[in-house]
């Protein structure tokens, strides 16, 4: 090998190093801008979503508290108006995460820290359509059966500006309605399989009426002579073989006359919901029942007629009851439960009328 050629061989290679050098920092400069777009969409996307599913919770929650409010208002015949209804929605929000307590219609300046805030409320009637703006001290539109809550938070951006985004939007929406309970599964919370006697001439609030504060006797040995008058032909059944619970296993749906079921007599120990009633009884909760005006038969084959539900307050504790003791609850009026499922015809006229909620956005 010529003398030369090792001589320049270190300056050929500290040329070659420069120019890799030179073309890795071309290749890093053109990777680091999609590289730094791509960690500021990942933080400032990431926060609005969060801020989206903060949304989604109170649209579900806000417009349930709302359409609760409506049941309410179908039961009492006309008591509440558009300030109930707002006051429902902005008491959730207060509650929940997302600073939607601050928006306008909950009196708030529409604004948390440099987020602006909306909160659109909507009547709907029960598919869905809407009926009109909820507004304060305004009248409950007649055909309405729930409400529709939006909430819309606009929030800034950090990192996502350099992509030319100074803004981004979390919003959702989430409506409920309120319906007569017209079917009964006792998986369902809220709903238990026991009936209340309904067969009785219904007398102003006269012997086995079905009124306000009246007392029944939902689970009893003596459960026909407790609730039945003597010589009633709608209820012929034997002697102290049904004790008000119901052994049925598959869901009671529709009250359509004529309704019949079918259950069992006799004694149901380690088969009844005994913790689910004790735990309603210390919350003070009403349950719903099936509400029976005609019954036949005996032993293993008990046919009940289904005229109904109602809503009832438990007024002793299941659990702790020596077993000849009846279990009993009062008749409660504008309750609005979970779990009860709609869809039906509505109770016979006279009977107590007890609504649930649904989501159906």
């Amino acid at each position: 090998m010529a003398r030369g050629d090792t001589a320049h061989r270190p300056q050929r290679d500290r040329a070659s190093h420069a120019r890799e050098l030179g073309q890795n920092l071309i290749l890093f400069a053109l990777m680091a801008v999609p590289l730094v777009l791509m960690v500021a969409l990942t933080v400032d996307l990431g926060r609005a979503y969060a801020e989206k599913r903060l949304a989604q919770n109170l649209a579900d929650s806000g417009s349930t508290a709302a359409s609760t409010v409506i049941g309410k208002h179908l039961t009492c015949g006309d008591c509440l108006d558009g300030d109930a209804v707002v006051d429902a929605i902005c008491d959730v929000a207060s509650r929940s995460s997302g600073s939607y307590g601050l928006s306008g219609p909950c009196g708030g300046p529409g604004v948390a820290g440099e987020a602006t805030l909306t909160l659109s409320l909507e009547y709907v009637d029960g598919n869905g359509l809407s009926l009109g703006s909820v507004s304060r001290g305004a009248a409950i539109p007649p055909s309405a059966r729930g409400v529709r809550v939006a909430p819309s938070k606009t929030i800034p951006t950090y990192f996502a500006q350099v992509a030319g985004l100074s803004t981004l939007s979390a919003s959702a929406r989430g409506a409920a309605v309120s319906d007569v309970v017209t079917s009964f599964n006792s998986s369902q919370p809220d709903l238990a399989p026991y009936a209340v006697w309904g067969g009785e001439p219904q007398d102003p609030c006269g012997f086995g009426c079905l009124c306000e504060g009246a007392t029944v006797y939902y689970r009893d040995n003596h459960w026909d002579d407790d609730n039945i008058s003597p010589n009633n032909g709608n209820w012929t059944v034997h002697s102290s073989d049904f004790k008000g619970f119901l052994r049925i296993d598959a869901p009671i749906v529709g009250t359509d006359p004529p309704y019949d079921v079918v259950t069992s007599g006799g004694n149901a120990i380690g088969q009844e919901p005994i913790q689910m009633l004790h735990e309603h009884y210390l919350a003070g909760r009403p349950v719903i029942m099936v509400i029976i005006d005609r019954g036949s038969g005996g032993g293993s084959h008990i046919d009940l007629h289904v005229a109904g539900f109602v809503a009832v307050r438990l007024t002793n504790d299941p659990l702790h009851l020596p077993s000849s003791t009846p279990f009993e609850g009062q008749i409660v009026s504008l309750s609005v439960l979970s779990g009860g499922t709609t869809g039906g015809s509505p109770p016979q006229a006279g009977l107590p009328v007890v609504r649930t909620t649904k989501m159906i956005q």
